[in-house]
């Protein structure tokens, strides 16, 4: 008789993703290098429109993906300026894009910071 799987989900993806070697910097890497190729086949006029709603819908989930990042990163303890770099607009931006989602008071230090 086989024990459970007491893992979460979560945890088994970092277990997979430990033992191939993956890393989120690699993976980023083929993504950009990917819409490298991909702009460039647009740009040479191989496009069609297809293939540019494909790419919309790419965006809409990448746009989906960052949103969830900010929001979790505002949780732990980031600040509305950090996640504004990181997206490259401004501290008022993210506090109006993510109402409510920092964890921190308004007014309290970073954290790590006297």
């Amino acid at each position: 008789m086989s024990k459970p799987n007491t893992l979460t989900p979560a945890e088994r993806r970092a277990a997979q993703r430990a033992r191939s070697g993956w890393t989120l910097d690699g993976s980023l890497g083929a993504a950009e290098r990917f819409l490298r190729s991909t702009t460039g086949h647009v740009i040479d006029g191989a496009g069609d429109i297809e293939e540019l709603a494909r790419l919309a819908a790419m965006r809409d989930e990448l746009d989906g993906a960052m949103d969830e990042a900010a929001r979790r990163l505002l949780g732990w303890g980031a600040s509305y300026r950090e996640v504004g770099e990181a997206l490259g607009i401004s501290r008022q931006s993210v506090e109006r894009r993510y109402p409510g989602a920092s964890s921190r008071k308004p007014g309290a230090q970073p954290v790590g910071l006297r």
